[in-house]
């Protein structure tokens, strides 16, 4: 990734603004450093609002123009940057800012920006060469300028032949701003690095060394410059003591100076030789170009006189040539009187050794690093550089007592020595020796180590080692506590905040932990250091965006060798960061690309092997992660430790425990190092970890209890580890259990977003939804920018039913990638989702005939039947992106429109228990909170035919027998056919969980209801097993268009009918696995306009066996029974009476079965049942609410009877009971038409001794965002609210 070039810029600003005679009030000043201020803080928005208030001041101000150019840029505005071009020309007399902006623009072109990451990650493995190459390409012929310009100028001064070429370019900008330290530093160190311009660096770096933005850092390489002057001259011992007169303490600087009168003095007493004597008197005025002249002309005459060798081992020594000025040295010291030259001989090794080691510790490699530092410390134990790092490395492995031995050695040799007594206190306290850290504590005064600052340091290095101890006792929270204690005493130090705001990320407290961060990064926004260790922070909460941010703050010219390696590695994070958002959005051949085009660069180092090889396994291509690792061992027989753990890492990662072990018992016999050992040490935890995981998958729980009791007891605090445990009481039944574990830990650690994570979805499973909300509410809070918690918290919220704010997450998880989300539907490869009911109604839809039986001749199934949802892919078990994830949400909550056409015929007598009914229903459903709002129209034409007009027929509809003599009489016409059209109305809600609705029936009919309903269901155990449903309604009794619709008696002018059925049902089924039971109970009071009212309860009983039950095909077979009870008998069509099947008893037993399939972009259902039932009905009035009526009805049959006319002589429906054999049939199917339509019908027939009814309709459902994936299975198909 490239630098951002506007923070780099900052600092040009200022320097450019006085030299381009910019005169700057008091409130330009003021509105400068809003702007500057603003911009470093990363606000843009306010930065340019400062600006533009510059503007109004002086338009023709260049800087201002720049700076707005620079928000552009910032905001990857590239056009709107270059517009600034033509508006900076016409004010920049300099042409300055107009280069600036050209060179950043040409450097935020993508190919430059992939160069330039290539040159760092060059430069950082040393080759230097290739890196400058690089860079001159980026430049094209043209010098840069800037900050890039002194970031390229430093490393040049590193590539072969490039130390005059940095020179001048560090001079030219040195011209340009003569003021600045960072670039007087950059060629200071550039000098101090060969022998002819050593002097001349000592000067400047004891110049910069009272510049507090250098102070530290100029310190450092003037010490080094002055060590590596070796065989100095007379005439440079006033170089050593001006040095020591602000570093008194320095014993090694002090010696040489004590010693470099008595080696010159024998080194010169000693010479025989005149040209001898010339070289030496060369040197010492600094003229090695004749020194080295004379020294070589001596040795053609002499090739073994050992001043001419040492001296020119002097040279060579000076020209950092280390192999070369050893060897000419231990010539010298091999010849007669050249035992001067020993002290000279033993610091060329010693710095060699240092060198070497070094090398080999950033390779790595810490045997041979520790090995070359105790050869060095050998050589040298006056010097304490070797001892110190190699005390830092024992440290590193554990080797607590070992560290304490080294640390005191070099304090034997001076007891002041800073770095050491900071060491030592810490490792003590590290080591659980309190007493001895306390004791050399107190027997040190401030005066004694340079103060009270360097004193309440000390302090801060006992809480440090103690703070470690504890974390290796596995005791967080008191690591916390001294951690806490050791900020109290070195507040400013970014280290001990960092160390602090890492262990608060191993505990889980994330908020803590960024706070930690903010403060760093906020408290001293110019401190390279902070920044550095902010940065440090954020790469461990594998935020690199934020990382980079805070590294770029820090200006090139400050930018340590560590700084650089870091930023190479964020670089390199980053485009493996950016590979595995792109899989996450399901763009797979986009990231395969990146990692590919990245893969030469990303294997130079172990560190970048290895996780490149993770991320092509995070993509899903693990083979070509394992490969590439398996390639990089083969080239030797004892292949890197480090490069190893990435393997077992990843071969962890990838399930294959087999091979992991293998690899981690091999690496078990290695010397590792201290990151070595804690990588191992944290792989074999989670291997074991992962171990019991597997024995409780396969049912072993007590061998998997055990495995983990001693895990526990490692790391008791770990949360891996106590999941596992939680997930083993989870599995045996006691999830109530495993939530309390997780609440405990959730209340000793409340900002772990892994604890709550994990507490979330076990309070999901047990159906304690708002524990589960409160923890994903928190989760959210800890960590608002993590992808992975924001996607776990939309599954878990789909998981409850809350389907709107898991589509919310998931649209924020995807943006949070910083990938635009997939072109379009059709790019989200959704694999083949299986589906499943959720949330949805009772086998006895709400818009059933109110007045009918709960259905004898259905499956009774496991619980809901209507209508699936999607869910994940459970068909093939492949991870499902989150662009998949949230586009199946998508569909589910997408739009609908559904337009249908239905025919319901039904046999009986004409005018009465006939009907003909033809439905168009039209339905909107759209998406509201995480359900669906319903508004729906339904024209409904009913006809029944005419009344017979035979006696019989008359006397028993409407006014009865009385109309019937008037009619026959002549006194009256004939009714009118029987028949109904009016429209419904209705809006309903459902969710999972919960449905209602409300409306009318038809207007236009005779009578118009309010109809409508409440139902809960849902699961009742935590194994999904127990489903219950409890419902209440008001529902049209369909039966006839007396009972739907009310009619009129065109005779009497007697209007009746319209009944209404409203009541509760309770169902309950139990799934056994593979088969279960179900049964429901109801009871419902009916009533309607001038009819008689009435009570039906009901019950039902069944049992299911699921024969095939896959993602494509079900077979289900059952057996039923059903029983009815009405407290009437109101099944016939005089006044008062309501048209609807109503028998006191009826009794149905029945053997139901149900197949159902997909295939392709179809999908169809088969049902049927035969059985047998038994009903009786009780006698009844022709009008059982109306006494006069009756009367009058009664006195006209006795007349009938009286004539002959047969009958009882009353005006009484007879009692019957009939029993017989009874069948249904169904079938529906729906086809997909495209990604947006699907045509759907369905037929069915039900029959017995006394009823038979055929139905029929067909239906278009238009959804409004298209549908991917196979068609539903078991496919619902679209009725009328009034049924078929």
């Amino acid at each position: 990734m490239l630098l951002r070039r506007s923070t780099l810029a900052l600092g040009l600003l200022l320097a450019f603004g006085p030299q381009a005679g910019f005169a700057q009030n008091a409130a330009q000043k003021v509105l400068l450093e809003q702007a500057l201020y603003w911009k470093s803080k990363g606000n843009g928005e306010r930065a340019a609002e400062a600006w533009k208030k510059l503007l109004i001041i002086n338009p023709s101000d260049a800087r201002a123009l720049y700076g707005l150019a620079m928000v552009e840029l910032d905001s990857n505005r590239l056009e709107a940057a270059q517009a600034y071009v033509d508006k900076i020309k016409q004010v920049d007399t300099s042409g300055r800012y107009v280069a600036l902006l050209q060179q950043d623009l040409s450097l935020r072109a993508p190919a430059n920006e992939k160069l330039l990451y290539e040159a760092r990650l060059l430069q950082e493995s040393g080759k230097a060469d290739q890196a400058v190459a690089i860079y001159k390409k980026i430049f094209a012929g043209k010098e840069p300028i800037g900050d890039i310009a002194l970031e390229y100028y430093n490393f040049l001064g590193y590539s072969t032949d490039g130390f005059e070429p940095s020179r001048r370019g560090l001079e030219r900008l040195a011209k340009e701003s003569p003021d600045d330290p960072q670039i007087a530093l950059a060629m200071a160190k550039l000098l101090s690095r060969t022998g002819e311009t050593r002097i001349a660096a000592i000067d400047q770096l004891a110049r910069l060394s009272t510049v507090p933005s250098v102070q530290s850092e100029a310190n450092e390489f003037w010490r080094k410059s002055l060590v590596w002057l070796e065989q100095p001259r007379s005439v440079d011992v006033p170089l050593y003591d001006a040095y020591l007169k602000t570093h008194p303490d320095d014993a090694e600087i002090r010696k040489m100076r004590d010693d470099a009168t008595k080696r010159i003095e024998v080194a010169t007493g000693a010479v025989a030789s005149p040209i001898v004597s010339a070289g030496f008197t060369a040197l010492e005025r600094g003229d090695r170009g004749v020194a080295e002249a004379e020294f070589t002309k001596r040795l053609k005459e002499s090739p073994n006189d050992a001043d001419a060798l040492g001296g020119l081992g002097i040279i060579r020594l000076q020209q950092n040539k280390l192999d070369e000025a050893q060897q000419l040295l231990g010539r010298a010291v091999a010849q007669p009187g050249g035992q001067t030259w020993n002290t000279a001989l033993g610091n060329v090794r010693y710095l060699q050794l240092i060198e070497q080691a070094s090398s080999a510790q950033r390779d790595g490699d810490t045997s041979r690093a520790r090995n070359l530092y105790q050869q060095a410390a050998r050589l040298d134990p006056k010097q304490s550089g070797a001892q110190l790092a190699l005390a830092g490395l024992q440290v590193e492995a554990g080797e607590y007592d070992a560290a304490e031995k080294t640390y005191r050695a070099i304090l034997a040799q001076n007891k002041k020595d800073a770095l050491a007594l900071s060491g030592l206190i810490s490792v003590l306290a590290l080591n659980n020796k309190l007493a001895a850290a306390q004791q050399l504590l107190q027997g040190v005064t401030a005066e004694q180590v340079g103060g009270t600052a360097q004193m309440n340091r000390l302090k801060a290095s006992y809480s440090t080692g103690l703070s470690r101890a504890a974390v290796r006792r596995g005791d967080s929270a008191q690591a916390v506590t001294e951690l806490e204690s050791a900020m109290q005493n070195d507040r400013d130090n970014p280290w001990i905040r960092l160390e602090l705001a890492q262990t608060y990320l191993k505990q889980g407290q994330t908020a803590k932990a960024r706070a930690m961060f903010d403060s760093l990064s906020a408290g001293k926004q110019t401190d390279a250091s902070v920044l550095f260790a902010g940065a440090l922070l954020a790469t461990q909460r594998r935020d690199w965006t934020g990382a980079s941010a805070l590294l770029e703050r820090i200006p090139v010219k400050e930018r340590s060798p560590d700084m650089v390696a870091l930023q190479t590695r964020v670089q390199a994070y980053s485009e493996l960061n950016r590979a595995t958002n792109l899989a996450q959005q399901d763009r797979q051949v986009e990231a395969l690309a990146v990692l590919t085009s990245n893969q030469p660069s990303l294997t130079k180092t172990i560190e970048f092997t290895g996780a490149l090889a993770t991320a092509f396994a995070d993509i899903g291509e693990p083979t070509k992660g394992l490969d590439l690792l398996r390639q990089a061992m083969a080239g030797s027989k004892q292949p890197n430790a480090e490069l190893q753990l990435q393997y077992a890492a990843l071969l962890l990662r990838t399930n294959q425990d087999a091979e992991c072990a293998k690899i981690l018992t091999s690496v078990s016999t290695r010397k590792l190092s201290g990151d070595e050992k804690r990588l191992f040490d944290d792989l074999l935890f989670t291997y074991s970890v992962r171990q019991a995981d597997l024995l409780r998958e396969r049912g072993d729980l007590t061998e998997a209890n055990s495995r983990l009791v001693p895990l526990l007891a490692q790391r008791p605090s770990d949360i891996q580890v106590n999941a596992a445990q939680a997930r083993i009481y989870a599995a045996s039944g006691e999830k109530g259990k495993a939530l309390d574990v997780f609440k405990e830990l959730v209340a000793k650690t409340p900002d772990s977003v892994e604890l709550q994570l994990n507490a979330a979805q076990i309070a999901t499973q047990v159906k304690e939804n708002s524990v589960a909300a409160a923890s994903l509410t928190k989760a959210l809070e800890l960590a608002p920018d993590d992808v992975e918690v924001t996607a776990a918290a939309a599954r878990m919220y789909r998981a409850q039913g809350r389907i709107a704010k898991a589509e919310e997450l998931f649209e924020r998880a995807i943006a949070l990638q910083g990938l635009p989300p997939p072109a379009s539907p059709s790019d989200v490869s959704t694999g083949s989702p299986s589906r499943v009911a959720a949330g949805a109604l009772l086998s006895e839809r709400p818009n059933a005939p109110g007045g009918q039986p709960p259905n004898a001749f259905s499956v009774s199934g496991s619980g809901p039947t209507a209508d699936p949802v999607l869910v994940a892919d459970t068909m093939t078990g492949t991870p499902m992106t989150m662009a998949t994830e949230l586009d199946l949400i998508k569909q589910e909550r997408a739009p609908e429109l559904l337009i249908g056409l239905q025919v319901r015929n039904r046999n009986g007598t004409s005018g009465g228990g006939k009907l003909s009914d033809i439905e168009v229903p039209v339905e909107m459903r759209l998406p509201v909170g995480d359900g669906k709002l319903s508004l729906s129209a339904t024209s409904v034409s009913l006809n029944a035919g005419a009344i017979g007009t035979d006696f019989y027929s008359r006397s028993t509809f409407g006014g009865g027998p009385n109309a019937a003599f008037d009619q026959l009489a002549g006194l009256t016409g004939y009714p009118n056919e029987q028949t109904g059209r009016g429209v419904g109305w209705s809006l309903g809600y459902k969710t999972p969980g919960f449905a209602a609705d409300i409306g009318v029936t038809p207007v236009g009919f005779q009578y118009s209801n309010v109809t409508g309903g409440l139902k809960f269901d849902g699961m009742l155990d935590q194994e999904n097993t127990w489903y219950y449903s409890i419902s209440a309604s008001s529902r049209p009794v369909v039966d006839s268009v007396l009972s739907f619709a009310g009619t009129r008696d065109s005779v009497t002018g007697q209007t009746w009918g319209a009944v209404m059925s409203t009541g509760a049902r309770v169902q309950l089924s139990k799934d056994l696995g593979g088969y279960g039971v179900t049964g429901s109970a109801g009871l419902f009071s009916l009533t309607g306009h001038n009819v008689a009212s009435n009570t039906r309860a009901d019950a039902n009983l069944g049992m299911y066996w699921n024969l095939v039950k896959t993602n494509d095909e079900n077979l289900t077979v059952g057996v039923n029974a059903a029983s009815m009870f009405y407290g009437k008998n109101l099944s016939n069509y005089t006044y008062g009476q309501g048209g609807y099947f109503s028998p006191q008893q009826y009794y149905a037993v029945t053997l139901p079965v149900s197949w159902a399939q997909r295939s392709g972009d179809f999908s169809y259902r088969i049902s049927g049942a035969l059985g047998a039932q038994k009903f009786s009905q009780s006698a009844s009035d022709y009008f059982p609410n109306n006494g006069d009526l009756q009367a009058a009805a009664n006195a006209a049959m006795a007349r009938v009877l009286a004539f002959g006319g047969g009958g009882t002589g009353t005006a009484t429906y007879e009692a019957q009971s009939q029993s017989g054999v009874a069948y249904n049939l169904s079938a529906a199917g729906e086809y997909q038409l495209n990604r947006y339509a699907f045509l759907g019908g369905l037929v069915q027939l039900d029959n017995s001794s006394n009823y038979r009814q055929w139905g029929a309709g067909m239906y278009l459902r238009f959804s409004f965002y298209p549908r991917t994936g196979p068609v539903l299975m078991p496919m619902s198909p679209y009725v009328s609210p009034y049924g078929l």
